[in-house]
């Protein structure tokens, strides 16, 4: 089955391309030691903070207290902790006010005002339905729940005609598969007989044409009989 007249043919030699030499994009005449970690010799934009050497702070002279008025926004440290406080505990000999009272009668004020205050004035756009503009208008949610029974119902559809089909399917028996290829192999060998009676020159297009016939034939007969040979269970739909 594996017989062709292109095995005659020599094949060239494929040779894989070189991948291109590496070439660095320094010139090598940096100095190595610049590469090198814990170097102290100073190197241009290779450092972080001060330069070694140039730091002259005494510890000593550290800052001292209340000598820096801290400031919170715009009011002081004192003014922001005077609005923190609470208000001062009242004194011994401060004295509150005894006996005062009103003469003012709360019950019938009260009553008063209630009578005399006015409704709260509504919006009839937003309370009559009728204004809405959403109003005789299908809601979405009766749109979405319509279009997912329907989805559901065509699912199950679709469900009960393959178990339909299953049921209809029958399975080929074993010897039926082995003379099926058998079959496909007479075929193929045929097919292949008339392949190699070819000439070599396919000077026409109709010569051209029924080598491309052939070829296609017998690669559908191969791919049948690969199928045929790796199924274990053929399955033969009704209709």
């Amino acid at each position: 089955m594996e017989d062709s007249i292109y095995e005659l043919l020599p094949h060239p030699e494929i040779v894989a391309p070189k991948a291109p030499l590496y070439h660095s994009k320094h010139n090598g005449t940096t100095n190595p030691n610049n590469f090198e970690m814990g170097v102290r010799e100073p190197k241009q934009n290779a450092t972080m903070g001060l330069a070694m050497g140039t730091i002259t702070v005494d510890p000593a002279s550290y800052q001292k207290a209340h000598t820096q008025k801290l400031t919170l926004g715009k009011c002081s440290a004192t003014d922001w902790v005077k609005m923190i406080r609470k208000d001062p505990v009242p004194l011994r000999a401060e004295r509150p006010i005894m006996g005062k009272r009103s003469s003012k009668d709360f019950v019938t004020s009260n009553a008063l005002e209630t009578i005399k205050a006015k409704p709260p004035q509504v919006d009839n756009s937003d309370f009559w339905y009728t204004s809405k503009p959403d109003f005789g208008k299908v809601p979405g949610y009766l749109k979405r729940t319509k279009r997912q029974i329907a989805e559901e119902r065509a699912k199950m559809d679709a469900y009960l005609a393959a178990q339909e089909q299953d049921e209809q399917a029958q399975e080929l028996p074993r010897e039926e598969k082995e003379q099926l290829i058998r079959m496909l192999k007479l075929k193929w060998q045929q097919i292949n007989s008339d392949f190699l009676k070819l000439p070599f020159a396919l000077d026409t297009p109709a010569k051209k044409k029924r080598k491309e016939l052939y070829e296609a034939q017998l690669q559908q007969i191969e791919k049948d009989i690969r199928l045929l040979e790796r199924s274990e269970k053929l399955i033969v739909m009704a209709g």
